[in-house]
């Protein structure tokens, strides 16, 4: 349902981003969602009502990094407030944001593609309801 061909269905980005409005609505955040397959494509994205108009491109940036580097965005933000500040200078390379929200998207160990959110107020926010919709992979549903 959630992969086909190695990657993540339009039907299952959309699964997973009706989960991530659904945390955003339950907390009453504004944000936007964008799913991104194995190849860093993008799939999916939503722009949820009072979210400020950049935050699909920050969210689509932020999937494709979560994919290229096999790793939660929050690492890479992580990396860069530690000091190594030349990670910043590849936002003129690749489709790139190191800042939190975004997830790689995993089904038995193999990344099918990537999903982030931002805009929701807070780098925090965002974490939250990415989590928030990795969770139903978890969950079966």
């Amino acid at each position: 349902m959630y992969i086909k061909s190695g990657r993540i269905s339009l039907e299952g980005a959309k699964k997973l981003a009706e989960a991530a409005r659904k945390e955003a609505v339950k907390r009453k955040l504004p944000g936007a969602v964008a799913i991104v397959d194995d190849g860093c494509n993008l799939v999916y994205v939503e722009r949820w009502d009072g979210t400020m108009p950049n935050a699909p491109k920050i969210a689509i940036n932020k999937a494709s990094s979560a994919v290229g580097f096999g790793r939660p965005t929050i690492k890479l933000e992580e990396v860069i407030l530690e000091g190594r500040t030349p990670m910043l200078s590849l936002t003129n390379t690749v489709d790139y944001a190191a800042l939190k929200g975004g997830y790689p998207i995993e089904i038995d160990g193999m990344i099918v593609g990537g999903i982030a959110v931002a805009g929701a107020l807070t780098g925090d926010n965002d974490e939250i309801i990415a989590r928030a919709a990795i969770q139903i992979l978890n969950s079966g549903v």
